[in-house]
């Protein structure tokens, strides 16, 4: 069901916007913890950023207890016993704290790969995106397709293939398809608010020439590989024959500089004997 990161989102940004909220939140974690370890709040997480969806969401598990137990004080301490309260009503279920932990689940292992990779400060890390989106590809295409097998079985299942198919889809506008022959191409058309699709000619030619990236075969397709080589062998000759021309430019203004200076050698030294004619 996709109830539940809407319910997820909407707790978190009631209790980010409440201080009072904040502060009932607080106290439950004061009465488990010790006083030397400070209390969390939720974290409001951005759609279109993953990583901040799994932040969220993994918060929120973190924080079971505390908001459990602020949730039944917020019940025996209504003024209205009939009615909840605006907190109240933003309460999760077990069967949506079970679907967060398998979101997270899901989400945890290729975007802390991805993160790991792309944090460094101290090396090339371009070359490393073609990868970080095929690890990605790969575990959601996996999870997808365990969900479809078990989605016969309950709706929880079913509601998480949904869910899967989403991210996907929304995964597929941003960093395109992955068929075979596509890789390289689809960089050239545009999708919504007329962002670039999959990956840009230079991350994908940087991957083929990082070292590192020798042992990871199967990340493209035969076909594909082939697309980028020679657009790298294209892009090569092109460099060399620059280089040559410029050479050749050099060279042809270095010669006239040379052929200008002889020029005025002689005619310097010509004046100097006709000067020395004139003396004499």
């Amino acid at each position: 069901k996709l109830g539940t990161l809407t319910k997820a989102r909407a707790l978190a940004s009631f209790m980010n916007e409440s201080t009072q909220a904040v502060e009932k939140l607080k106290k439950q974690q004061d009465n488990i913890n010790s006083s030397e370890v400070k209390a969390l709040t939720l974290i409001q997480d951005v759609k279109t950023r993953w990583w901040s969806t799994y932040s969220m969401l993994a918060r929120i598990f973190h924080l079971k207890r505390p908001l459990t137990n602020m949730f039944r004080n917020e019940e025996y301490s209504r003024q209205n016993s009939s009615k909840k309260t605006a907190l109240e009503a933003l309460e999760l279920s077990q069967d949506d704290y079970k679907e967060i932990k398998e979101i997270i689940e899901l989400l945890h292992d290729p975007l802390k790969v991805a993160q790991l990779m792309l944090e460094g400060d101290k090396y090339v890390n371009l070359s490393l995106v073609p990868l970080f989106v095929h690890i990605v590809r790969t575990c959601m295409t996996k999870f997808k397709v365990s969900l479809e097998v078990k989605s016969s079985e309950s709706d929880h299942s079913l509601g998480m293939l949904k869910l899967v198919q989403e991210m996907i889809k929304d995964f597929e506008t941003m960093w395109g398809s992955g068929k075979e022959g596509t890789v390289f191409t689809e960089n050239s058309t545009r999708g919504p608010r007329r962002r670039q699709v999959g990956m840009n000619k230079i991350v994908l030619q940087s991957f083929f020439l990082d070292p590192r990236m020798k042992r990871n075969k199967g990340v493209f397709h035969r076909k594909d590989e082939r697309m980028i080589w020679s657009a790298i062998e294209d892009d090569v000759l092109e460099i060399a024959i620059k280089r040559i021309e410029k050479a050749k430019e050099v060279k042809s203004s270095n010669d006239k500089d040379l052929l200008s200076g002889e020029q005025t050698c002689t005619e310097d030294g010509t004046s100097a004997v006709r000067k020395r004619k004139r003396i004499s």
